[in-house]
């Protein structure tokens, strides 16, 4: 199996789960945990919109209390 990009986290957790795949290749796979690329993306994508710090610093607790959320749900 062969991840890029966001396959280079799914193609382990693939990995782990089928006895069907017997090696993987990670290419360009990401260095930061998804919330971390997820926070950074939201973060650059509302300056370059123009919102201000305050506004984003505020979107980016709220993104970290549903992952919080979504983390103790599982």
């Amino acid at each position: 199996m062969i991840g890029h990009s966001e396959g280079g986290l799914v193609a382990p957790l693939a990995a782990v789960k089928s006895d069907k795949i017997d090696f993987i290749v990670l290419m360009a796979g990401p260095g930061l945990t998804g919330e971390d690329i997820l926070n950074m993306q939201t973060k650059l994508i509302m300056k370059a919109n123009g919102l201000s710090d305050s506004f984003i610093q505020k979107s980016l607790e709220l993104n970290e209390f549903y992952c919080y959320i979504l983390t103790i749900k599982q």
